[in-house]
């Protein structure tokens, strides 16, 4: 008959969450092994969430969409709760000659829980606030200055950040200008960033006017974005839209507001906020399109200018994300209608790294929500 284990070395094995016990019932005869796995007990989570980016405008000069807001958070779970979310989409940019639209912002733990609000809108002229965000969706940046022929515009503002230490953003776009005496065209502010506002329209004069540059993002606290996990085997090219090949710190960045555009380019301005922001349209001098704001970033979409023998349309924002990391005993299930559901998903921790990580994100298309649920 096998050997009785210690009392000790069973107690042992509990601590760990995995041990092996044996049934004697059948003795002299088969004994039967059986693995037994303890409950998760309840922790903190860290969670990162940003809300929609707004989308850029467009005429000769558009305005850049502004960022969405970013909630950086820890979260008490309870084991076998089930917590509805929603990852707020992107504003839709805009078609020659009208305003961008806005983000929608997101929350997790209800609707009343913690939320992160949405990106302002990037304007041609003033642009209405933020639609779908009510006051309490915290931390939205502000929209872009949009250009009008002898006129000064400006986008949308997001919501404001409010008294939340939890919450960033509420940062302004910049200014635009109007056509000026050396011919430099109309050009637009750049959107707000969760780090810093929009830069302004240029006023060079010749060749050097420009759309104003994004507003930079906000890096996220390292020890959540491990270098192992993010350009890990899970992500052999980009990591939440960014290629892999960025510094880590860039890789950990969210939020850069869209930049503005131009009715005539200049070299080395008009580009998106670092965390993902949307170039804006910088054209004809030089060859800058306008991009849109990164998916998984909550950046906002670059404005559209004057485009000769191509689109002007301002771009779209980038959809928010839910980044949760969280530590390795427990699972995650993570429920999410179709088709949205393959932007929620949950990634198991690599060598040396004791925690496991969900990432939901969302698009320009519509918001992805659902519910998380952790044993």
């Amino acid at each position: 008959m096998a050997p009785f284990r210690s009392t000790l070395a069973r107690s042992v094995g509990k601590l760990l969450g995995v041990y092996k016990e044996t049934d004697l019932s059948l003795r002299g005869d088969v004994q039967s092994t059986r693995f037994v796995s303890t409950a998760a007990s309840p922790f903190t989570a860290n969670i990162v969430m940003m809300g929609g980016g707004g989308g850029g405008g467009s005429y000769q000069g558009g305005g850049g969409g502004g960022a969405g807001g970013m909630a950086i958070f820890t979260f008490a779970v309870t084991i076998g709760s089930p917590y509805p979310f929603q990852v707020g989409n992107g504003g839709a940019g805009s078609p020659y000659p009208s305003n961008g639209s806005g983000g929608v912002y997101s929350y997790f733990n209800t609707d009343s829980g913690q939320k992160a609000g949405a990106g302002g809108a990037g304007g041609k002229g003033a642009a209405p606030n933020t639609p779908g965000s009510p006051a309490a969706a915290l931390g939205g940046s502000g929209g872009g200055g949009g250009s009008n022929p002898n006129a000064v515009t400006n986008g949308a503002s997001g919501d404001n950040a409010a008294p939340d230490p939890n919450v960033f953003g509420g940062n302004t776009g910049g200014s635009s200008t109007t056509a000026n005496a050396g011919n430099g065209g109309n050009t637009a502010g750049g959107g707000g960033g969760v780090g810093s506002n929009g830069g302004n329209g240029g006023t060079q004069g010749g060749d050097g006017s420009a759309g104003g540059d994004g507003g930079d993002g906000k890096e996220a606290p390292s020890a959540m974005f491990p270098s192992a996990f993010m350009k890990g085997s899970n992500f052999p090219s980009t990591f939440i839209g960014l290629p892999v090949s960025l510094p880590d710190a860039g890789l950990r960045t969210f939020g850069g507001g869209g930049a503005g555009g131009a009715e005539f380019g200049y070299p080395g301005k008009g580009y998106g906020g670092p965390g993902g922001g949307g170039n804006g349209a910088n054209v004809n001098r030089e060859d800058i399109t306008a991009a849109p704001g990164v998916e998984g970033r909550g950046a906002g979409g670059g404005g559209g200018g004057q485009v000769i023998d191509g689109v002007n349309d301002g771009k779209h924002g980038g959809g928010g994300v839910i980044y949760i990391q969280y530590p390795s005993l427990a699972t995650a299930t993570i429920t999410v209608p179709s088709p949205r559901a393959p932007r929620a998903n949950t990634y198991t921790t690599n060598t040396g790294d004791s925690n496991h990580y969900v990432i939901i994100t969302a698009d320009e298309t519509g918001t992805t929500s659902g519910t998380i649920e952790f044993n």
